[in-house]
């Protein structure tokens, strides 16, 4: 048997083995003409950072839930929830990076206002987030790519200014690529043409940080009830994050299935 230090390294090396093989990828795309990145590329790449911090630092698993298209349409939020062994759930939407001539090193991104609605009134704060990765090009995911949660926004929608507001059908936030000394990303919001600071932000590093004191996510508990009315999210595209140590997974009431 394999004690839980060479099943660490072994990990990490495996995630490196699969980082150096993404990139080589990515620059063989380029040579061919694909050069903007893809929502799938950030989103995979994000993830797969997150998964390696959080086992690495905190020996926390991650595992992402993805609902099929016919699934988010059927299912509600607790019943995609429903027999997961105890941990952590965060609820995360990525949106697509878009580049910006003006003002330079800035990176649009398109929010629906309907989809940050159903998100704030079905989440409490600190359950919810928008990752807004600023690598609109391929050959900035893999120029980054250990940069890749210290550069991206993971901003809650309760930080959100006037989150409630749905006279516009999109509102669009720009992150400035460059970091201050506070090693913060600049982020604005528009509203619906001025552009707004939001000071209240946060890296995905940093989420992780928070994940592993577990001060963000729903806490699923071993008496979860579900409600007689699930709630019902029906947003394209939307992530579930499943945090746990090893040993919740034994304490599931499903583990004895196994």
């Amino acid at each position: 048997m394999y004690s839980e230090e060479a099943r660490a390294k072994t990990f990490s090396l495996n995630l490196i083995n699969i980082g150096h093989i993404l990139e080589r990828s990515m620059l063989v795309s380029h040579r061919f003409g694909l050069r903007r990145s893809s929502e799938r590329t950030v989103e995979f790449n994000v993830l797969n950072e997150m998964a390696a911090y959080l086992w690495s630092v905190f020996g926390l698993t991650l595992t992402v839930i993805s609902p099929t298209q016919a699934e988010e349409d059927r299912l509600g939020f607790d019943d995609i929830m429903e027999g997961l062994p105890l941990g952590q759930l965060i609820a995360v939407q990525f949106k697509r990076p878009k580049e910006m001539k003006r003002p330079k090193n800035a990176v649009r991104f398109t929010l629906d206002t309907l989809q940050l609605n159903c998100l704030a009134s079905n989440f409490s704060r600190h359950q919810a987030y928008v990752f807004l990765a600023p690598f609109p090009t391929n050959q900035q995911v893999v120029r980054y790519r250990r940069r890749l949660l210290t550069m991206t926004v993971a901003l809650d929608v309760f930080d959100i200014p006037n989150l409630y507001k749905t006279k516009q059908k999109t509102r669009t936030a720009r992150v400035y690529t460059y970091v201050t000394l506070t090693r913060a990303p600049r982020l604005e919001i528009a509203d619906p043409r001025k552009y707004q600071p939001i000071s209240k932000t946060s890296t995905a590093a940093e989420l992780c940080e928070l994940v592993g004191k577990s001060d963000v996510g729903y806490r699923i508990t071993s008496n979860e009830v579900k409600p007689d009315q699930p709630r019902k999210i029906g947003i394209r595209k939307l992530y579930y994050l499943h945090v746990a140590k090893l040993h919740e997974f034994a304490d599931s009431p499903e583990s004895s299935r196994i």
